[in-house]
C-alpha cells in the first residue's frame, strides 16, 4: 500500500525567511512572517543599543544609552562620553 504524504498530495512546505519555520498556508506565512519581522528587527536594535557603551562626566558611571540616561536624570548629572 503506498503511503500518502503531504509532498505528494500537493501540499508544499511555505518557510519563513527569518525564522524558517514552515507553513502550509500563504495566509498562515504571511501573518506569521510581519509578526517575526518584527521581532527580528527589535532583537536587532537591542542589540545595537546593548554595545553602545557611555560614561557620565561627572562620576565616570559606564552603562548602556538608557542606563546611562536614567542614572543622569536621577542624579541630575549632565555630559556623557562614548566609553570603548
Amino acid at each position: 500500500m503506498a503511503s500518502l504524504t503531504l509532498r505528494s498530495a500537493g501540499y508544499t512546505h511555505k518557510a519563513c525567511p527569518v525564522c524558517g519555520w514552515r507553513f502550509f498556508t500563504f495566509d498562515g506565512l504571511d501573518e506569521h512572517s510581519a509578526e517575526c519581522r518584527t521581532q527580528e528587527n527589535g532583537r536587532r536594535i537591542a542589540a545595537l543599543n546593548n554595545t553602545r557603551r557611555r560614561r557620565c562626566d561627572q562620576c565616570s558611571l559606564v552603562s548602556t544609552v538608557a542606563g546611562l540616561g536614567i542614572h543622569q536624570k536621577a542624579t541630575g548629572h549632565t555630559g556623557w562620553t562614548e566609553a570603548a
